[in-house]
């Protein structure tokens, strides 16, 4: 920089009044105690204000200037512009503010290039000048410095440096003040209530494995009423029967008791099990257990406020709710995410605006988990899920649960054709009346046994054959223990000729049914493991050899999902639309 350059510049300085170091203005330090007097009320538009009250010339100066040096002094602030340029690129500031520095052109005298892009571009937009800055952005050619002022508050200050790297940007200050205003941060970072985490469980066992992995993964240094919820949800001696299938002992050890709801509180130090709802974060729960609670208050008024901001729905073993009652499943997701009809201490200030615009089940997460899909969990699946962000499904191949029965038993599938599937099950039921039960009762042997999967199927068929006066038994999920003794016994005697067994009786209760010499599957078992743990019955069975026992399974192509678990992915589409109605498997 020429010495004549230099003088004009120090010119510029005693004639504006600029010290570097602040303590040393006397207006300065008036001004730093009245901003921490009010700093409390204090706005940008007043620190803009300040600033330019520090920059302005004192009054006993402003008499000796005259207007005709305005442009004069314009010219040496360019003057200082061009300097900066060529010594520094970079603008030192007092807070958070961008500056642009030509980088890769430092030969070029255009001092615009040091002004503030967004200044120009409000006073008179350029679309391509603003399109090269955000170019130039890109290529790192700007520069940020973030810079705290101990005691000046939400002050802007800009101040100009004796060393050679100094630098001024009073337009980008007033674009920063003028465009950036201070705006009252909102924290909507709540629902309407605390609990979050909704988790439906089939028994108290599983429950108290859920609870207990939560108490090992939390970390909290102590857990209240733990004793409490042990003594409750465990028991002391387990009489599980040892030769049990496996998933039954994986089902049913333990507790099994299917009525429950506890609420579960976290803090940074503390877990709180049997917590109220409201003061949950997290709720275990039944589906029976629940629904009572849902429907305690009677009539239409429904107690499920709690409900109304859950975020995640868990449901685990789903295939096992599915055999308690589904419908109760059902009716918790219609009272999931609903706005609630109190307020419970809500602080509406920080509820998400989802919540309040009646949006919240669009971005609740719903996760199930079950060994196989069924029709009931494929309906929840599509009509009780909304996530914005999708739903996805993992589909498995299966090989076949046939080719476990390890015996040589001739089992006869046949297809029957219904339109609709609202009408499958009376085309059933009709095939059963005119096919398969005059064949029974004209068959001089014994030992049929009829395994129905619907209850109300089985209902159908039990009022039928009362009706008709046809000599038989039962054993039902409703059956007391002597019924179920009875009618094994004038089954296996041969004393009943028919034997009608559900399938949830056989869920619960893996009665191993002896006297079986013709199985009959009205309908396909949802669970394919017990296809074959039936045909053993057979097996099993003493007498007659195994050459005069056979299977026959009822079916349609509204079974596919039951059909592929027994027979294959790779048959069932030929079963289900091929040109045979009869397939035979030995």
């Amino acid at each position: 920089m020429k010495t004549n350059e230099k003088s004009k510049i120090s010119n510029i300085l005693s004639k504006k009044n600029i010290y570097i170091d602040k303590s040393q203005n006397p207006k300065h330090l008036n001004i730093k105690k009245n901003i921490e007097t009010n700093k409390h009320n204090f706005t940008t538009s007043q620190a803009f204000e300040i600033l330019i009250n520090l920059l302005e010339p004192k009054k006993h100066e402003q008499k000796k200037i005259k207007n005709e040096d305005n442009k004069e002094t314009e010219k040496n602030i360019n003057l200082i512009y061009k300097n900066i340029k060529e010594k520094n690129k970079i603008i030192k500031l007092d807070k958070e503010v961008t500056s642009y520095s030509n980088l890769g052109n430092s030969d070029s005298d255009n001092c615009e290039n040091n002004i503030d892009p967004f200044y120009h571009h409000y006073q008179s937009p350029n679309e391509e000048k603003l399109n090269l800055f955000v170019q130039e952005a890109i290529e790192n050619k700007w520069i940020q410095e973030k810079k705290e002022i101990i005691g000046i508050g939400k002050l802007v200050q800009y101040k100009l440096s004796k060393t050679d790297n100094f630098g001024i940007k009073l337009k980008s200050l007033a674009h920063d003040i003028n465009n950036f205003k201070d705006t009252e941060v909102e924290y909507r970072d709540q629902g309407f209530t605390r609990p979050k985490i909704l988790i439906l469980l089939p028994t108290k066992n599983s429950c108290l494995e859920v609870v207990q992995t939560i108490i090992d993964i939390s970390g909290t240094e102590q857990q209240e009423n733990k004793k409490r919820f042990i003594d409750e949800y465990s028991i002391e001696l387990d009489n599980i029967n040892q030769s049990k299938p496996a998933d039954y002992k994986d089902l049913f050890i333990g507790n099994t008791d299917d009525m429950f709801r506890l609420g579960i509180k976290i803090t940074r130090k503390t877990l709180k099990i049997f917590s109220e709802f409201y003061s949950s974060d997290i709720i275990l729960a039944s589906p029976l257990g629940l629904r009572l609670l849902i429907d305690e208050k009677g009539g239409k008024k429904k107690n499920r406020d709690y409900l109304s901001s859950i975020e995640i729905v868990i449901l685990d073993n789903a295939n096992a709710l599915q055999m308690q009652n589904w419908e109760h499943v059902s009716y918790i997701f219609d009272n999931l995410n609903i706005l609630p009809n109190e307020v419970h201490e809500c602080n509406f200030s920080r509820v998400r605006n989802w919540y309040l615009d009646g949006n919240s089940k669009f971005l609740r997460q719903t996760l199930i988990f079950a060994q196989y899909l069924t029709p009931e969990i494929n309906s929840l699946f599509i009509n009780y899920l909304f996530n914005i962000s999708g739903k996805n499904k993992i589909k498995q191949t299966y090989k076949g649960s046939i080719e476990d029965v390890g015996y040589k038993i001739k089992q006869i599938f046949l297809r029957l054709h219904s339109s609709d599937i609202s009408m499958d099950p009376d085309t059933k039921f009709s095939y059963f009346k005119t096919s398969i039960l005059p064949n029974i009762i004209r068959s001089g042997e014994s030992g049929f046994l009829i395994f129905i999967s619907s209850y109300f199927d089985f209902v159908r068929i039990r009022n039928y054959l009362n009706k008709e006066e046809i000599s038989f038994t039962f054993i039902s999920e409703y059956s007391s223990n002597s019924e179920v003794s009875k009618a094994r016994s004038y089954f296996n005697t041969s004393n009943k000729k028919i034997l009608l067994y559900t399938e949830r009786v056989h869920y619960y209760r893996r009665y191993n049914i002896k006297g079986v010499n013709t199985l009959i599957f009205y309908s396909l078992p949802e669970n394919p493991l017990f296809y074959p743990e039936l045909i053993r019955f057979m097996i099993e069975t003493q007498g007659r050899g195994n050459y005069n026992k056979h299977s026959k399974a009822l079916f349609s192509k509204w079974d596919a999902l039951k059909l592929e678990r027994i027979i294959g992915s790779k048959r069932v589409n030929l079963m289900c639309h091929g040109v045979n109605d009869i397939f035979a498997f030995l």
